[in-house]
């Protein structure tokens, strides 16, 4: 398996289309990230896995962020290659060709 390189400073690593999984446990599927029409913030555009499959979008800011659980910081989605191996989405970077 192929690791990510480490984003370089003052980057921010891409958020590929695919499966994630929440720290919560649930998986939810990214389609894309779009921008706000007035502020051109990105916002991350997935759909949940489970249940009616709601799509939501979340700032992608956010989306790969950390949070505290239980006293440590874990990351909110983790992406999930083919395999079912998780990959931090806060370190998470591809290249483009």
């Amino acid at each position: 398996m192929n690791t990510p390189p480490p984003p370089q400073e003052g980057s921010l690593p891409m958020i590929q289309p695919g499966r994630y999984r929440h720290y919560k446990g649930k998986e939810y599927l990214v389609i894309g990230v779009a921008k706000h029409s007035e502020t051109e913030e990105d916002f991350v555009v997935y759909r949940a896995l489970y249940g009616e499959c709601g799509l939501w979008v979340r700032p992608a800011k956010m989306f790969r962020e950390k949070v505290g659980i239980g006293g440590k910081l874990v990351p909110r989605f983790k992406w999930i290659d083919d395999a079912g191996t998780e990959q931090d989405a806060t370190t998470r970077k591809t290249t483009e060709d």
